[in-house]
């Protein structure tokens, strides 16, 4: 018999979240989770495993395109529609993620983003 899963919510996860993260990128890297009024989500603890789901054509982003129980259960996105949050490039799919992929590869290539390190540090510092 598989071990049991850690709680994902509850006071013990709130107040640390970290040993139930590492149990599921040890033993169950893929995670389903069973999310209120019946929808359900993948949680994917593995870089590898992230990085594969992310560029897989079938596994569709845009929240518009999500299956209906994620709007009878009135969570989060897909259930906001703001725009903003919509059709940001993270929850859009190709071939629009791709067009606005192209147009904002120059101001995060590794040259810019180093340009932009100390000011970020600093930012950081002082807010902190």
């Amino acid at each position: 018999m598989p071990p049991t899963p850690p709680a994902l919510h509850g006071p013990e996860f709130e107040a640390d979240p970290h040993p139930a993260y590492r149990w599921l990128r040890e033993h169950d890297p893929v995670h389903r989770v069973d999310l209120p009024g019946g929808a359900w989500a993948w949680l994917v603890t593995r870089y590898d495993d992230a990085r594969s789901v992310l560029a897989d054509p079938t596994m569709l982003k845009d929240p518009r395109r999500a299956d209906e129980t994620w709007y009878r259960a009135g969570l989060g996105l897909p259930f906001d529609h703001r725009p903003s949050l919509v059709r940001s490039m993270v929850n859009v799919d190709a071939p629009d993620h791709s067009r606005l992929r192209r147009a904002t590869s120059a101001a995060f290539s590794p040259r810019r983003v180093r340009a932009l390190e100390e000011s970020a540090e600093r930012i950081a510092g002082e807010l902190v």
